[in-house]
C-alpha cells in the first residue's frame, strides 16, 4: 500500500498532466483527475441591494441567498403583472369589438348577414331580395358599398307584407 504523501503526489502528477494535455478536468489513461477549486475572488455589485460584495465565481449575481430569493420573487411579480396586463388589454379589446353603434342599435354584429347569407336563410333568390329592396321599408343597412341585413327584421317585414297573400 502506498503512502498518503505517494497518493497526493501522484494526483498533483495527473492534475497537472491533465491540464497541461488536455484542457480542465478530463480522464488520462482512464484515471479520471479533479480540478481544485479556485481561490478567486472578485468585487461586484448585488443586482438586486446594489451593495459592493465579493463573489467566488463569475457568475454570482447577489450578495446573498436572501437577495437571490427576494429577486426571484419580483421577477415572478413582474411576469404576474405583465400577463396581467396583456389578458386586461385582450378583454378591452374584445369589449371594444362587441360594442354597437348606436346608429346600428336595431342590428346586432353577429346577426349581421351579406345577402348571400340573407337568400340562403330566408329561401328567396338573390334578384328578389334586391326587387324588394326598392322599398325604402326594407329593412337594410348600407355601409360603404356593402349592404346588410338583419334576418329577423326582413322575416317581420316579409311576414306584415305578404301575410295577407
Amino acid at each position: 500500500m502506498r503512502s498518503k504523501s505517494a497518493r497526493r503526489n501522484e494526483r498533483t502528477w495527473q492534475y497537472q498532466s491533465a491540464s497541461v494535455s488536455m484542457g480542465h478536468c478530463e480522464a488520462v489513461a482512464g484515471i479520471q483527475t479533479f480540478l481544485m477549486s479556485s481561490n478567486i475572488r472578485i468585487k461586484k455589485i448585488c443586482q438586486h441591494c446594489n451593495i459592493i460584495f465579493t463573489a467566488k465565481t463569475t457568475v454570482t449575481k447577489f450578495c446573498s441567498d436572501k437577495c437571490a430569493k427576494a429577486n426571484y420573487k419580483r421577477r415572478q411579480k413582474e411576469y404576474k403583472m405583465e400577463l396581467s396586463h396583456i389578458d386586461t388589454e385582450q378583454q378591452l379589446s374584445q369589449t371594444k369589438l362587441h360594442t354597437v353603434n348606436p346608429l346600428l342599435s336595431g342590428f346586432g354584429n353577429k346577426e349581421l348577414v351579406s345577402i348571400n347569407d340573407l337568400a340562403a336563410k330566408v329561401g328567396l333568390s338573390e334578384r328578389t331580395i334586391f326587387r324588394l329592396m326598392k322599398d325604402p321599408e326594407f329593412p337594410k343597412v348600407k355601409i360603404g358599398k356593402k349592404l346588410l341585413f338583419k334576418t329577423a327584421n326582413v322575416m317581420d317585414y316579409l311576414t306584415s307584407k305578404y301575410s295577407n297573400v
